[in-house]
């Protein structure tokens, strides 16, 4: 599958409410207008609220028309799976040397029927792959960025990607391998600015791989009735590869018959493993570096939260598109 790579994702933050009053025991300010390491620092305009926040963000690109065809384009091999189980799953050269030649003709219907006639709690083979395929689609539409904005006494903030949570209509899951996070490397030094209801953030950028947070999450999933316990079983629950080599190697015309079942179902298991291969390899490649944040206005304290909306655009070479994305915090104890 042609590689993709999008491009750039340009974000700006709005208020959403009020920020709360200061309260008349807070700690006076020193004479450079700031606040101890440990408080808060202020400003005739507003206040800026020093600490570590734990922040959610929902980025919904259901409606980006380039990353919905990147994702689909990721999910081919599924696809082709229920289009035609034989053509996805068999070698043909190897199915051609096992089998007797006067049946080659009919043994791909052969193993499309069987395939095809498996069923997932009550669905029918194609519909469970569809289903699967519809779960896999929507999860990587619309997502959770999960990071630590530490606003420091200096008047700057570090902003460190520390996961990403995904959902199906059963669950949700948070992926926070240590391996993506190390190769996401935070953002330091952005400008914290107190505003009138508020605090005003420099621009500053991450990279995200958003496939490969995506791929690790498809092992994750352990209530979803079609995701638990990974893509590979959910797959081989749906293409029961035992009943449909038994299946086939029984069938005859006339005094021939198909045989050779343990090599069918070798075959077939092997297939859906490069069918998932292929699959994974595919959302690994939905990725955006860089993600650039740029403060426009202010986001909200209020008390030890934060809330407001990222709004910007998604470049992914077709022109900007439109993505308010909302986004609440907590102030961390620590």
């Amino acid at each position: 599958m042609k590689s993709w790579r999008a491009g750039l994702l340009l974000l700006s933050l709005t208020t959403s409410s009020s920020m709360m009053a200061c309260s008349s025991d807070e700690e006076p300010a020193r004479a450079d207008g700031a606040r101890a390491a440990d408080g808060p620092s202020a400003s005739s305009e507003g206040t800026v609220t020093t600490g570590r926040y734990e922040l959610s963000t929902d980025v919904d690109l259901g409606g980006v028309a380039e990353w919905k065809d990147s994702v689909e384009a990721s999910l081919t091999p599924i696809r082709r799976l229920r289009e035609n189980p034989a053509e996805a799953l068999l070698d043909s050269a190897a199915v051609k040397s096992a089998i007797p030649d006067a049946l080659e003709s009919r043994f791909a219907g052969w193993f499309n029927e069987g395939a095809l006639a498996g069923k997932l709690d009550g669905m029918v083979a194609g519909d469970a792959l569809a289903k699967i395929t519809q779960a896999l689609a929507g999860m990587l539409g619309k997502f959770e960025i999960l990071s630590i904005l530490d606003v420091k006494p200096d008047a700057t903030a570090t902003h460190t990607v520390t996961g990403m949570a995904f959902r199906t209509a059963d669950e949700r899951v948070v992926v926070d391998a240590p391996d993506l996070l190390g190769s996401i490397k935070p953002a330091e030094k952005i400008s914290v600015l107190p505003e009138a209801g508020g605090l005003k953030l420099g621009a500053h950028a991450l990279s995200l791989p958003i496939g490969s947070f995506g791929a690790k999450g498809l092992d994750l999933f352990s209530t979803d009735t079609l995701l638990k316990t990974g893509l590979k079983i959910a797959l081989k629950q749906v293409i029961k590869c035992g009943t449909i080599a038994e299946n086939v190697s029984s069938k005859c015309i006339g005094p021939i018959c198909v045989g050779h079942e343990a090599e069918i179902a070798g075959l077939c298991d092997r297939g859906l493993d490069v069918v998932v291969n292929l699959t994974v390899a595919g959302l690994k490649k939905l990725n955006i570096d860089p993600l650039s944040l740029v403060g426009v206005d202010a986001i909200v304290p209020g008390g030890d939260t934060l809330s407001g909306v990222w709004n910007g655009t998604i470049d992914l070479g077709k022109g900007a598109q439109v993505i308010p994305s909302p986004f609440k915090g907590k102030k961390l104890p620590f």
